[in-house]
């Protein structure tokens, strides 16, 4: 599956996307006059005509549905996680070709974004404007500077797993149907992880060794996991189609799994480190945070320490509830010296 972190920006992003869907369904508001950003209305503002912020809401409300609308494109199971079922059959496009028509989308949707006259704009279209424009440009410095889907083997396993996962996670449509939108999607996952042998150039070795440690696992979820989701299933052509696919499933991540090993994993020699400038565009775009990195690592080592003393102090707490005294004695003070902390006496953790 996703990486934890990964997985919760992209459902923030998700989430954030989802209520500008429902923000661009809604009559735009009483645009008798605009508030800018940083505080209240300015006498431009106010002598701006009702026609002329009508046609600059009206101009944000297009190009928000338009950057939805590519997302779900080419993101469907961010669409499917959104509630939005038009592309309930259709996988991401991994191929390379696939990737830099999202990213020529993504520069249109950054380009229109930017032609607009945000103090035109309402104050919760313009803080709409701004989590948009974060977003696309989030999405752009992901496949454009950080690139997985060059370094991050996992990425098209998970990813695919990701895909089924979403299917079989909520009961948005009768199980039938379901497993039809699914069999769409798998059929189309072995050119997914065909495409990834094309795409992946060098990654960082310690990326491809987590595929390799996930892979059995995302392997397991469409062995097991997958078909017992869809037991109560009753149709004979559908879950023979389903058994066919699911089959080709299974064996193109047997493939992948030998080309990791023998292929990959001995040319695997790339940096994972981002780089300062990277690192700070990412905390920016995803996270809207611009602390200085040096403040930002000062701050989570007196976190880290600080978890690292409770943990401690919830350990020695701990021995005095077990018999075996000496042994958990031990065990305290091993945690504490690998945390740069004074071990414990016995005779404090004891007592």
């Amino acid at each position: 599956m996703d990486h934890p972190e990964a997985s919760s920006r992209e459902r923030r992003r998700a989430l954030a996307l989802l209520v500008l869907a429902v923000a661009c369904c809604k009559a735009p508001d009483d645009l008798s006059g605009t508030t800018s950003v940083s505080g209240g209305a300015d006498a431009s503002s106010k002598a701006a005509s009702r026609p002329d912020a009508r046609a600059h809401s009206n101009a944000f409300r297009e190009t928000a549905r338009l950057v939805i609308d590519d997302t779900c494109r080419f993101q469907p199971t961010v669409a499917t996680y959104l509630g939005i079922h038009d592309y309930d059959d259709q996988l991401e496009d991994y191929s390379r070709e696939g990737v830099f028509l999202e990213i020529a989308a993504l520069q249109r949707h950054r380009a229109a974004l930017a032609s607009l006259d945000a103090a035109s704009l309402s104050l919760s279209e313009q803080l709409d404007r701004q989590q948009l424009a974060l977003a696309v440009d989030a999405r752009l410095l992901a496949l454009t500077t950080v690139r997985p889907w060059m370094k991050n083997p996992d990425l098209y396993t998970s990813g695919i797993t990701s895909t089924a996962y979403i299917m079989i996670k909520r009961a948005f449509a009768p199980a039938p149907a379901r497993l039809q939108a699914l069999i769409a999607r798998e059929r189309k996952m072995p050119d997914a992880l065909l495409a990834a042998k094309k795409n992946l150039v060098d990654p960082p070795r310690i990326s491809t060794e987590i595929a390799l440690e996930q892979i059995d696992g995302n392997r397991d979820f469409f062995a097991t996991v997958v078909p017992a989701a869809f037991r109560d299933v009753s149709d004979p052509a559908l879950l023979a189609a389903f058994g066919e696919a699911n089959a080709a499933v299974l064996a193109a991540f047997d493939d992948y799994k030998r080309w990791l090993q023998d292929d990959l994993l001995p040319r695997s020699t790339g940096d994972f480190a981002l780089g300062e400038a990277t690192y700070k565009k990412k905390l920016w775009a995803e996270e809207m945070v611009d602390t200085p990195l040096d403040e930002l690592l000062r701050l989570a080592e007196e976190d880290l320490h600080k978890n690292q003393r409770a943990f401690v102090e919830t350990a020695a707490a701990i021995v005095m509830r077990v018999r075996s005294a000496p042994t958990a004695v031990h065990a305290v003070s091993s945690c504490a010296r690998s945390a740069g902390l004074s071990p414990p006496s016995r005779s404090d953790a004891v007592r």
